[in-house]
């Protein structure tokens, strides 16, 4: 019954000591939240700022801008104009990088990134809402989150 008791042990304390992975490997974003939703069309002072939570599990986020990929993808209802940014570079100087990483990812948009859809008939205001995703190194796509609406005038 000892060697029993001493057997389960060691095997309990192998398989306690195994850690698993915090995060997917594949990007994962959470917490979407906007600062407004009222926007100046077309002007530059006025802006809003989209935040979200971003996890990675083997930390390689961040491409090469030489690449023609980019981290973060803003796509938006009316696919007028689709908006697309970098991460500031990470590299092996954060420590244990290599064992995942969470951060805040905060978006500042102006009124002159997000311009009213005159093309069809003159408008004065107009709706919007943004569909965010997040690339990493390898190529993964985490999942999609949606913006409430968006109002410009």
């Amino acid at each position: 019954m000892y060697r029993f008791f001493l057997i389960f042990c060691i095997f309990l304390a192998t398989f306690s000591s195994c850690k698993k992975e915090l995060y997917s490997t594949i990007p994962t974003i959470e917490q979407l939240k906007i600062s407004k939703q009222t926007l100046r069309s077309n002007d530059p002072k006025d802006s809003l700022l989209i935040s979200f939570y971003v996890y990675d599990g083997d930390a390689d986020l961040g491409v090469d801008k030489n690449s023609g990929s980019y981290d973060i993808y803003m796509d938006e209802s009316r696919t007028l104009q689709n908006l697309r940014f970098y991460f500031p570079e990470i590299n092996g100087a954060i420590p244990g990088a290599g064992k995942g990483i969470e951060g805040l990812c905060n978006v500042y948009i102006t009124g002159k990134q997000l311009k009213i859809d005159s093309s069809v008939v003159p408008k004065s205001a107009d709706t919007l809402y943004m569909k965010i995703y997040v690339v990493d190194k390898a190529g993964h796509k985490s999942n999609t989150l949606f913006t409430d609406p968006i109002y410009l005038k």
